[in-house]
């Protein structure tokens, strides 16, 4: 079992939306770690090959032609037991559709509360 009170744990947070991305930099960073941080699919690339994660937190729509689900799928063959948590706003249905092949993911619906992202974190966080 692996622990995320560990401060080294290797955490990458995939968010475009430059207030969205800096609030979970900064929750994150509240809660003991120590988070890589993209703003773009080609960023989270490069960092994804750099160092893949042990946890990847990302939106689905990236803005551009990489879409979260591609990075993870990356993450996760760079990684396999990479645990993915999919942050977004857009239709959840349809996601958990997008991401049917990959493995270890959890879903947190946008627009939520710090306290919320906060407490599904810790959650996420504890079995990863």
């Amino acid at each position: 079992m692996r622990v995320w009170a560990d401060p080294v744990m290797n955490i990458l947070i995939v968010e475009d939306d430059e207030q969205t991305h800096s609030a979970l930099m900064n929750l994150i960073r509240r809660m003991g770690h120590n988070p890589r941080g993209a703003r773009s699919g080609g960023e989270a690339v490069d960092e994804v090959l750099k160092s893949a994660p042990q946890v990847l937190i990302t939106d689905w729509d990236l803005g551009e032609r990489l879409t979260g689900v591609e990075v993870a799928a990356l993450a996760q063959n760079r990684r396999e037991n990479c645990q993915v948590v999919f942050c977004s706003g857009n239709n959840m249905a349809a996601l958990r559709q997008q991401t049917k092949h990959l493995h270890n993911c959890s879903f947190i619906r946008k627009p939520t509360s710090l306290a919320q992202l906060r407490q599904e974190f810790a959650a996420i966080l504890d079995v990863a």
